[in-house]
């Protein structure tokens, strides 16, 4: 059913975990797709040096998280900003048309750490 692409992502994870004093973190339940997905990063100088996940749901979520966090993983935080759905499309090669919004709730969460971290920052930069 999915293809070999989001099997192998799906049962070698990557980047699975948390991060203690994350800078950003998020937590998405998606009740389109039944998913719940934690996103966590570390940024230093603006840069995400780290990104981990936690995930509950299927395949897909699971792939698509392994491809959001490598894909952001050296970005500025305003590179990062412009991540689509598209882009773990494209790397998970084939996805079920039901499915893709599992992707999009993984983007969704990588936004919802990004805006987690930004809030944070102004709210240091303030003191």
């Amino acid at each position: 059913m999915y293809h070999k692409k989001v099997m192998e992502l799906f049962l070698n994870p990557q980047n699975v975990g948390d991060i203690t004093k994350a800078d950003g973190k998020a937590e998405i339940a998606d009740e389109a797709c039944g998913n719940v997905v934690k996103m966590y990063l570390k940024v230093e100088e603006g840069i995400i040096k780290d990104a981990k996940y936690k995930a509950f749901g299927g395949p897909v979520t699971f792939a698509a998280c392994c491809v959001a966090t490598k894909i952001i993983i050296g970005l500025h935080i305003e590179e990062a900003k412009e991540l689509v759905f598209e882009q773990i499309l494209v790397e998970l090669v084939s996805v079920p048309e039901e499915k893709i919004v599992c992707v999009q709730a993984v983007v969704k969460a990588v936004m919802q750490a990004i805006e987690y971290y930004e809030n944070k920052k102004r709210e240091k930069d303030k003191k």
